[in-house]
């Protein structure tokens, strides 16, 4: 309702008042006339959610679907259309709210498909889709297996590692198998093998070895879970024959990245940044003065050391992940010692973090330092107790400008405890548990 206010003209005018009186209502107050209009509320049409909603559910279990809208005028249901995979089915009773909602008793075969629901406010409608299954989600491949290809000197044949974790195990029936097709590329024939589910849960990494696949050929895989409502939905990707890595025993020897390889250690495809592996020949001229190792630990030209630039395009707190490959448990403490360099004065942090695999990936900082710490090696030994297979990862991060870079170099682990006195002369040792 809107108040528009006139002014008399003439006070004198009673006929004219009174015509305007059986007109239309009116209240004068002294010299001013109030008249009152009733104005109508804006109409808009309904703007519905969901758009679209993937429902799954184990067999014979019931789900309600409910579309409801969230904006509109009148924002009140006037009628709501339901159809079955394009048949219409009965019309729920109409209420006056906003929403309307249409239980499936029982999920089936025969009752998954496509439910839409149109709703209409009488000035328009709008339209909510729900695809209801009780199919399994797709598994989710793991792509950071350390390590995966596997083959025999002089083989002509190669097996890999395939990890995967299922997607939301428990929103439907439980998967009794795996259907896994394996096609090499460029041909047509496939391989079908089935892969029998003993243990099931949300976050629980599966494995399986491919055998008998052929030196240096890529293949498509496919993985589909099966339950007793039939076939799931499918993930496919693609592996691709990788040299294996035979760097040395973990525990008998120290990697100093001498090698391209780098004792199996391989960037978080994850993380901001990479981890550069040079020597001080291979130093780029223009690089920034004070900050970064002039050399390697052993201080020849030709040793190499792996290190993070801070220089542009880096911004602060980016960081980089170098990660090792995994490591069975065969003792209850383990030593990780190793050089790092630390000089410039916008240094960063180097963190050193466990990640331990047992039903996830599960990481943990083990050991931090942060700023400047002179143009210098120096020496960490950090004891660690991982319950089950492991790697270490080595994070840097990058400080506040250019002139941080960090550098580590001759990485060990061993069995036991640390020890506590440096290890040669002339160099400094930190020991942060």
């Amino acid at each position: 309702m809107i108040d528009l206010i006139y002014l008399d003209s003439s006070e004198d005018d009673d006929d004219n008042d009174e015509e305007k009186t059986e007109a239309e209502p009116e209240q004068r107050v002294g010299g001013l006339t109030l008249l009152h209009m009733e104005v109508s509320p804006p109409v808009i049409p309904p703007v519905v959610e969901p758009a679209f909603q993937d429902m799954r559910q184990g067999v014979g279990r019931s789900v309600t679907l409910r579309c409801t809208m969230l904006k509109g005028s009148p924002m009140k249901v006037a009628t709501s259309v339901w159809r079955f995979n394009g048949t219409l089915l009965a019309q729920p009773l109409a209420e006056q709210q906003d929403y309307s909602e249409l239980k499936v008793d029982s999920v089936s075969r025969e009752t998954s498909g496509s439910y839409e629901c149109s709703i209409s406010n009488d000035v328009g409608v709008s339209t909510c889709l729900f695809q209801v299954s009780a199919k399994a989600y797709s598994p989710e491949f793991y792509y950071d297996t350390p390590n995966p290809t596997l083959s025999q000197k002089q083989s002509k044949n190669y097996s890999y590692v395939l990890q995967w974790t299922q997607k939301e195990p428990d929103a439907v029936d439980p998967i009794l198998k795996y259907r896994l097709e394996v096609r090499q590329l460029a041909q047509r024939n496939t391989i079908q093998t089935f892969i029998p589910v003993k243990k099931m849960e949300k976050g629980l990494l599966l494995e399986h070895i491919l055998p008998n696949l052929k030196v240096p050929q890529s293949y498509e895989v496919r993985l589909t879970p099966i339950t007793s409502f039939g076939a799931g939905d499918m993930a496919a990707r693609i592996i691709r024959y990788m040299e294996p890595i035979n760097y040395p025993n973990p525990t008998d020897n120290t990697c100093r990245f001498e090698d391209e390889k780098i004792c199996g250690f391989v960037q978080d495809k994850m993380d901001n940044f990479d981890w550069t592996r040079q020597n001080a020949l291979t130093q780029n001229p223009k690089r920034t003065v004070n900050t970064g190792p002039p050399t390697d630990i052993s201080g020849t030209p030709e040793g190499y050391y792996m290190f993070i630039e801070a220089s542009r395009p880096r911004v602060t707190g980016d960081k980089a992940r170098l990660i090792s490959p995994l490591y069975n448990i065969t003792a209850k403490y383990y030593c990780v010692s190793f050089y790092y360099h630390m000089y410039g004065k916008h240094i960063g942090a180097l963190n050193l973090l466990v990640r331990v695999r047992n039903k996830r990936a599960i990481d943990t900082q083990v050991w931090s330092l942060s700023g400047n710490r002179g143009n210098m090696w120096q020496q960490a030994h950090v004891p660690i107790n991982p319950p089950g297979p492991f790697q270490i990862i080595f994070e840097g991060v990058r400080g506040t400008s250019y002139e941080g870079d960090i550098a580590i170099d001759d990485v060990t682990l061993k069995k036991g405890d640390c020890p506590r006195k440096p290890i040669g002369p002339n160099k400094g040792e930190s020991v942060h548990a």
